[in-house]
């Protein structure tokens, strides 16, 4: 439903950029062999007479009044349009336009006025606007994206959905880099999702020690093992996979080619070759890829 208003005010807004600034009357607009070209003529006309009532020579008489509602900024004319579905539509399209969410009650449709409501409380970043929507779950991601936009907590504790709430716990906790809120995380995985970023950001070892699940302690491993060029660190992850992209990171942050020959998978290795490569501007080192198109691309993005 929200890509569906979406594409209504896209289009209506593409007919109403398409419109000409020149002199028209209503006899040229009859002219029109087209009916879209007709009614596009006699909406330019509607604006440059100020006098809505053209549009009722228009077959299309909705878009016309949608097209000089946005170009006023008056919401009096969506008030004129037959169709629900486009007055809603102008509705929404115009308090976007204006910031104004007193229009978005003018909405009809519940899921057209929910997404008005979420739109522009994201864009003020205001979640009084999330307590007017109807549906839980646009109320829960308008109050998960904000909360995580502010970085503040007391912001998520307001989502009813606990993967939601999870996920808004991790984006601030992130944001801000506080372990604390990390805690307040209830699924496993995200939480230590979280305390591995914020150790990866702080380049905090034993941060990573406190990550439960092992792929992604030796995920955090691996990315403080980058950031600190400590070949150690990619040395105590047992998975080969992972150990093999800390060497790679290490090796691009050195620019040191030999440390890509500690790597075991062939792909890997030509990867980690393929970086140092292209941040040294080094085509010599692309020889010595396996992967034909690898070492294409490695000569290209050298030169």
């Amino acid at each position: 439903m929200f890509i569906f208003l979406l594409l209504v005010i896209f289009l209506i807004s593409s007919c109403a950029n398409k419109i000409e600034p020149q002199a028209e009357t209503e006899d040229n607009c009859a002219k029109f062999k087209s009916q879209d070209g007709k009614d596009l003529c006699y909406s330019h006309l509607a604006l440059e007479k100020n006098d809505a009532t053209i549009c009722n020579k228009a077959q299309n008489s909705d878009q016309c009044f949608f097209i000089i509602s946005k170009e006023k900024q008056d919401a009096a004319f969506c008030t004129r349009i037959i169709r629900d579905y486009l007055r809603d539509a102008c509705y929404a399209d115009l308090s976007f336009t204006v910031n104004d969410s007193t229009l978005c009650s003018n909405v009809k449709n519940p899921d057209f006025k929910d997404t008005c409501y979420s739109k522009l409380a994201i864009t003020k970043q205001d979640t009084s606007l999330c307590a007017q929507i109807t549906k839980q779950k646009v109320k829960d991601s308008c109050h998960e994206i904000i909360g995580s936009l502010k970085s503040e907590i007391e912001i998520c504790d307001a989502i009813k959905d606990q993967e939601s709430k999870d996920n808004c716990f991790g984006s601030v906790a992130v944001r801000k880099q506080d372990i604390n809120s990390c805690l307040k995380i209830q699924n496993f995985n995200i939480k230590d999702d979280c305390i591995s970023d914020i150790g990866v950001l702080q380049q905090d070892i034993n941060l990573c020690e406190k990550v439960q699940n092992e792929n992604i302690r030796y995920e955090c491993y691996s990315g403080v093992g980058t950031a600190k060029q400590d070949l150690d660190l990619c040395n105590k992850i047992p998975v080969q996979n992972i150990r093999d992209k800390c060497y790679t990171g290490v090796a691009v942050q050195k620019g040191d080619i030999a440390i890509c020959r500690s790597i075991i998978d062939k792909d890997s290795i030509d990867a980690c070759l393929f970086g140092i490569a292209s941040r040294n501007k080094n085509d010599s080192i692309c020889t010595s890829i396996q992967d034909l198109k690898v070492r294409a691309e490695c000569f290209s993005k050298t030169k």
